[in-house]
């Protein structure tokens, strides 16, 4: 797969985000302040789903400022995880790394699952960086923080898939992406979760020359993204399928998803997937000029 390099990667990891926006929150109470905080957080959750991501940062640093003028650490720790989210998907990671830090520096004052989640988020930033072995220790700190009935468990399988698959495990990662699909069976609907437990199934079944396998996970998370409404995640889904095909020499279906591909990319000004939509198209038309 080594024309997919590390883009694939950092978009399928940009998919975990704000899991904890909405289940954070306190139930209503009277304090302005509070209900005010509230209100910032849940306009920056908004924001980025609109990817607005200055907005969204706005926001979550404004509710992270009124949380902590009231000494609510899990409000204002809470606040920052999103905001490490936000930079990562603006691709500032200097910037997510340091809300991350500063979470992490006041660990004990917090509960376990956002300890979890912060180290979850370090796992993710390490992965993006290439740093499996980092990436692992950050994973197990966040499994040992979440502790029984992790509500993070089908994230830190596929995560530790996605170690494996780079270390060149792949039964390994076939067996956490199992773990994770099982531990994602039961909710419903189907969530950015699920697209990214079929699309490292589906890598993972390109590693192996598992040609249906491939085909199947990868189209079932491109169903699943394309329901979610995210385009991003749908131009890598087609570029996993149009790989998938011409490595099995299966041509006309490569030909038809590096289409499909570049129409999505014009429409969603990506010019990245674009350029290399045109490319793949290109060298077809040569193969069989030849």
């Amino acid at each position: 797969m080594g024309s997919l390099g590390r883009r694939p990667l950092l978009a399928w990891l940009l998919t975990n985000v704000l899991l904890l926006a909405a289940c954070g929150s306190a139930p209503p109470r009277t304090s302005p302040l509070i209900q005010e905080a509230e209100r910032l957080r849940n306009d920056g959750g908004r924001a980025f789903a609109q990817r607005d991501y200055e907005s969204a940062a706005r926001n979550f640093l404004a509710a992270a400022q009124r949380h902590a003028s009231l000494d609510d650490s899990p409000g204002t720790a809470l606040d920052r995880l999103n905001l490490a989210r936000t930079y990562f998907a603006a691709r500032n990671i200097a910037a997510a790394q340091a809300q991350l830090d500063t979470v992490l520096a006041q660990a004990s004052e917090l509960p376990g699952t956002l300890r979890a989640e912060a180290a979850r988020q370090k796992a993710v930033l390490a992965l993006a960086a290439n740093r499996s072995e980092e990436a692992q220790r950050w994973q197990r700190q966040a499994a040992e923080s979440c502790g029984k009935d992790c509500p993070l468990a089908a994230s830190l399988a596929l995560i530790r898939a996605q170690i494996a698959l780079r270390l060149g495990d792949e039964v390994n990662a076939g067996t956490e992406v199992a773990l994770a699909q099982k531990l994602l069976a039961a909710a419903n609907p189907a969530t950015a979760e699920h697209a990214n437990a079929a699309r490292l199934a589906g890598e993972i079944a390109m590693a192996r020359k598992d040609w249906n396998e491939a085909r199947k996970q990868l189209q079932l998370a491109l169903t699943t993204d394309r329901d979610l409404g995210a385009p991003e995640r749908v131009r890598l889904d087609l570029r996993l399928l149009a790989a998938a095909a011409e490595a099995s020499a299966d041509l006309p279906a490569a030909r038809g998803s590096y289409q499909r591909l570049l129409q999505a990319a014009e429409a969603g000004g990506d010019a990245e997937a674009a350029t290399l939509a045109r490319t793949a198209l290109q060298r077809l038309d040569n193969s069989q000029t030849r």
